[in-house]
């Protein structure tokens, strides 16, 4: 938060609103540093918190619960919110290049913005696989298999590519939120759905 009378001396710009800049934009809510001016650039208005995403998918949490509204806590710490993708750095100028509205000048760029995975590289990934990472586009898509799972009437079969924590851990709260689904339905107590 820029008090009134001290001149800005820095400009601190937050690219993307991962976990790291959530803690930073936390921080700085609970002390602000004189002379500073943050500003959150993102995309996204709410992040994910990824730990709680397979409670969401198995349904025991709300989107609410699971999300962090980035604008909200932007105004906490008294920071600019900006609504914008980011098209290019310019690192010679210390611009942040943004599409459809002006650069943004900047004396300090951290940059979180999460992984994507390179679906490219595997023939039929992109056409026949879900991508957990980025999660709202993971949860948006979760959203139209649920749909397809209602319609069809039918079990349907469930890869989840990855044996990792996390990967059984989604495995799971797949097969819960179905059978959850089933048994909302009227139908009996069996997977619908092979995981």
């Amino acid at each position: 938060m820029l008090s009134a009378g001290v001149p800005i001396t820095k400009e601190l710009v937050l690219l993307g609103g991962g976990h790291s800049h959530v803690e930073v934009l936390r921080s700085f809510g609970m002390k602000p540093v004189p002379g500073t001016r943050l500003t959150l650039v993102t995309r996204d208005v709410h992040t994910p918190y990824s730990g709680m995403l397979p409670g969401y998918v198995s349904g025991f949490y709300e989107y609410d619960e699971c999300h962090i509204d980035l604008r909200q806590l932007a105004a906490f710490a008294g920071a600019r919110f900006l609504h914008a993708e980011a098209s290019g750095i310019d690192l010679a100028s210390r611009r942040l290049m943004l599409s459809g509205r002006p650069h943004l000048q900047y004396d300090v760029l951290s940059i979180n913005t999460g992984i994507t995975p390179d679906q490219e590289s595997v023939p039929g990934a992109r056409e026949y696989t879900t991508a957990v990472k980025p999660v709202n586009s993971f949860i948006d898509r979760f959203h139209q298999v649920l749909a397809k799972v209602q319609r069809a009437g039918r079990a349907l079969t469930i890869a989840v590519v990855g044996g990792g924590a996390g990967g059984v851990e989604l495995a799971l709260a797949v097969r819960h939120r179905l059978e959850d689904m089933r048994i909302h339905a009227g139908k009996p107590k069996e997977a619908s759905a092979k995981i």
